[in-house]
């Protein structure tokens, strides 16, 4: 050992450094907080990660990896929070890859990294307006390093080495493995095949707070912008690229638009032009990517003022919410995501009293007729409105 007191300091310094470094990385590998070391695999000890719903990229990045599923449900989070990938009429390997606040650029992206790792057989689709926002920004926790090909699909070695130092080195890791620890007791949030635990949209079952996020929701969807400064939209031309993905690796694809609360569709409706000019541009798309491959692909129409979707909220004078069908104007319930899948699939019930206004396939040749339909519901809906009727 030297003499020299400060080079004695140095090394027992850097040797407290590296300890610490290494006590850091093994507490975050052996609680991964985050799903992406041994999520899933047999002895996997932790059934409960808090942090999940925070880092659904970072986790569904690696987790879609080893489920190699046969089959995809993509989208936002109505996808994560109400479409069972165990419903019977899907394939036994199903996983859920819905992103919360996600547009069509991240889910080609996640589409691009989930058939490079293992290509799907089936792509369930569920879109919206407020994907195809042109002033859409990529969400905080999305990372083009994180995914196994880059944009314009060329591989990207150890991908899964990116977050190598946030998810087991970093100060918030140990916080984030601490709280894992600590709520094993705790309700269980999981992600199980990707779908939302419903413990996490507990919190509106508050009549209170299913208000206020009906506002923030309403807001949201009074800023869609149809095209961007320079008169664009780069959504457009990533639905197409997804699309034509699809065709080229022989993925069959199902795509349908989310059954939003009527409150909602107003708004989103109500834009004047915009509305029918996106799901014409929409309709578009797929019909000429459908001539183009040789195969059709459907698409579902779930967009509608019906007995669904016009179930009406609590309101402050009733401080529980007991809606059947939706958590709050955004998110369905499962239930109506079953019946979704169901009507899709093929395999919905025909004695369903919903199943006449529930779902409609939209094509190029009837596209006009389905605008027809919706705007005559909706003068229907205005008009029997509380607030429409004469004293």
């Amino acid at each position: 050992m030297p003499k020299n007191p400060w080079f004695r300091y140095l090394l027992v310094l850097a040797a407290s450094a590296v300890t610490c470094c290494a006590a850091f990385a093994g507490l975050n590998y052996f609680a991964d907080p985050y799903g992406i070391y041994h999520y899933g695999q047999p002895g996997d000890w932790v059934k409960s990660r808090p942090r999940l719903r925070t880092v659904e990229r970072l986790h569904k990045a690696h987790a879609v990896r080893a489920a190699a599923p046969d089959a995809l449900l993509l989208g936002n989070s109505r996808v994560v929070v109400a479409l069972n990938p165990n419903h019977p009429a899907l394939p036994p390997n199903t996983y859920n890859l819905g992103l919360s606040a996600c547009d069509i650029y991240e889910c080609l992206r996640y589409l691009q990294h989930a058939a490079h790792l293992h290509p799907p057989k089936l792509l369930v689709f569920a879109i919206g307006k407020g994907m195809f926002d042109a002033g859409s920004k990529t969400e905080i926790d999305f990372s083009e390093t994180r995914l196994s090909v880059t944009a314009d699909g060329q591989p990207q070695p150890h991908w899964e080495r990116a977050d190598f130092a946030d998810t087991l080195l970093s100060l918030t890791a140990v916080g984030d493995s601490l709280l894992t620890l600590a709520a094993r007791a705790q309700p269980r949030v999981a992600y199980a095949d990707g779908l939302r635990d419903k413990v996490l949209m507990e919190p509106y079952l508050q009549t209170a707070n299913l208000l206020v996020e009906n506002e923030r929701w309403k807001h949201s969807a009074r800023t869609f912008a149809l095209v961007d400064a320079q008169g664009g939209n780069r959504q457009f031309e990533a639905f197409r690229t997804l699309l034509r993905l699809c065709a080229a690796q022989n993925i069959r694809v199902i795509l349908f638009t989310n059954p939003v609360h009527a409150e909602l569709l107003d708004i989103e409706y109500g834009d004047g032009a915009g509305f029918s000019t996106w799901l014409k541009t929409v309709v578009a798309i797929i019909a000429e990517e459908s001539a183009a491959s040789g195969q059709e692909i459907p698409f579902w129409n779930f967009y509608g003022w019906n007995a669904t979707t016009t179930e009406p909220f609590p309101d402050r004078s009733q401080p529980r919410n007991t809606m059947q069908n939706y958590w709050e104007i955004s998110h369905y319930r499962q239930a109506v995501g079953d019946r979704v899948l169901s009507r899709i699939l093929g395999v919905a019930a025909p004695d369903d009293p919903t199943l006449a206004e529930f779902g409609r396939p939209v094509t190029a040749e009837n596209v006009d007729g389905e605008l027809r339909r919706l705007a005559a519901e909706r003068a229907r809906w205005q008009d029997g409105r509380p607030s429409a009727q004469k004293p």
